[in-house]
């Protein structure tokens, strides 16, 4: 088995906790919003499985990626979009 490598990719991050009737509605799950992960708890996952050198930046245009998905509430004061990058 070789170590090392390298993870390159784009996901959304939770930057708050979700008020309960955002999260009762199932949509919101299959939609990527409320299944979103803090970066605390991200970053923790990575480092479980042996990554380092773990970078997680909201992209430039975040604000607008995730207001385009629903508009019956603010997904951009909850999550984000964001490159996550890790070395091994």
């Amino acid at each position: 088995m070789n170590d090392g490598g390298r993870l390159a990719i784009s996901d959304v991050v939770k930057k708050q906790e979700f008020p309960k009737e955002i999260i009762n509605k199932p949509e919101n799950y299959s939609s990527c919003i409320t299944g979103a992960i803090s970066a605390e708890k991200l970053r923790k996952y990575l480092k479980e499985s042996g990554f380092n050198d773990i970078n997680i930046e909201a992209h430039e245009k975040s604000e607008e990626i995730v207001s385009s998905w629903k508009d019956d509430f603010p997904v951009s004061d909850y999550i984000y979009s964001a490159s996550i990058t890790a070395r091994k």
